[in-house]
């Protein structure tokens, strides 16, 4: 039913010829990342099959664009955490910096999540005090580390707030990946508005029937953005490990060489798309 579909489900499947010939590896910190995160977006995209009509996983009834539109903006999201993750050069003290404030957040949020529940129940006093002791322990590698002290007063205390696990913008991450920012800020803008009952999201919705042409033409614009951003991502995480570059089908290496134009040149005929 679309004309993308095989596209799609060609690129879900080199996804998981990746992660599986990677699967087990003894890497670095950064490598056994990647290997995570790769798995987590050829999962998501697997899932999303049950939401694309004429997929094998399809079964005919459900017409749900809101969650194909979440699910593929999780995708792109994944990509941007690789990409920072694993495969952009930096030098070795922003790269230590990216992976403590990494974990530093993964510390706040969980001791954040704690504080939600009933601290008198059994095991979450002792819980509670550990993770203290790791942020704590983390924030003061953090405060010590070079990179550290490049950043102003005002980001500093942003970074040790522990609210963003990331010390760039996503939309610079695209850029820095050779993806049109503004594609990226766009697709994203479309696909958050499904994702959320906003009224522009519900309006979206409105008119879109099971089986009818705008419905069909919204979900393959949706997969079409998700198979750009798959295609780059094995393409980067060949980069994570090199080996991989050789094994790429050519069906592949057609999709990535298509993408990587299609993103070069976006910006020549389409303004940039406001934050």
């Amino acid at each position: 039913m679309l004309s993308n579909l095989a596209q799609y489900e060609t690129l879900i499947h080199e996804v998981f010829c990746q992660s599986g010939r990677t699967h087990g590896r003894k890497g670095t910190w950064f490598e056994v990342q990647a290997c995570t995160i790769l798995s987590k977006i050829g999962l998501t995209a697997l899932s999303s099959l049950y939401f694309i009509p004429g997929s094998t996983r399809f079964n005919g009834e459900l017409w749900d664009i809101s969650t194909l539109a979440t699910l593929s903006r999780s995708i792109i999201e994944a990509y941007c955490a690789l990409r920072y993750i694993a495969v952009e050069e930096t030098l070795e003290a922003e790269r230590d910096l990216r992976q403590l404030v990494w974990r530093f957040h993964e510390q706040c949020e969980r001791l954040m999540m704690l504080k939600k529940v009933n601290l008198n129940s059994t095991g979450i006093p002792k819980a509670h005090r550990i993770r203290d002791e790791l942020r704590d322990e983390l924030k003061e590698k953090i405060e010590k580390n070079l990179a550290f002290q490049f950043f102003k007063t005002g980001r500093q205390k942003e970074i040790l707030g522990g609210g963003n696990c990331l010390l760039k913008e996503r939309g610079r991450i695209c850029k820095d990946a050779g993806i049109s920012e503004s594609f990226y800020r766009a697709e994203y803008k479309y696909l958050s508005s499904y994702a959320h009952p906003s009224p522009v999201g519900l309006n979206f919705l409105y008119g879109q029937e099971a089986g009818n042409e705008e419905s069909i033409a919204t979900i393959e614009t949706i997969v079409e953005t998700t198979i750009g951003f798959l295609a780059m991502t094995i393409r980067d995480f060949a980069e994570v490990f090199p080996d991989q570059a050789e094994l790429l089908p050519g069906e592949v290496l057609e999709l990535i060489e298509k993408w990587e134009y299609i993103f070069t040149y976006w910006d020549s005929s389409h303004p940039p798309a406001d934050d």
